[in-house]
């Protein structure tokens, strides 16, 4: 693999994408990934800096975002599924007039007396 000179081996990027699988099958946010390579590429440009290697800081930012690409698409798709999932259940809802509306307390801390209220909508199954 040459990640410098843009040629990328498959084998990599399908390793990359059972790692992206087994994240989102574990529930891993995509927060947590993304916070993980803030602090590589954060350490990383630090190391190459401190070695006087400034001239490969685009090239470590390049791999950086490729491999936060990668990792990344599963969770969108992972996020559109769960979307168009979530669109088809409101709309059977609807259709079948299964939403039913809801209003709730909400209480003053300091006074314990009601001070507004919340509306809600339930689905109904």
């Amino acid at each position: 693999m040459n990640l410098f000179g843009g040629q990328y081996d498959t084998d990599y990027f399908e390793g990359l994408a059972i790692i992206s699988e087994t994240h989102v099958k574990v529930g891993l946010p995509a927060h947590y990934v993304n916070a993980a390579f803030s602090f590589v590429r954060q350490f990383l440009e630090n190391v190459l800096i401190a070695s006087g290697y400034t001239d490969r800081l685009s090239s470590l930012h390049k791999i950086i975002d490729i491999n936060l690409d990668v990792l990344s698409l599963t969770y969108k798709q992972e996020s559109q599924q769960k979307l168009i999932k979530n669109v088809a259940v409101l709309k059977d809802t609807v259709r079948r007039d299964g939403v039913e509306p809801y209003v709730q307390p909400i209480y003053s801390n300091g006074t314990g007396d009601i001070s507004h209220y919340e509306c809600l909508m339930r689905i109904t199954y």
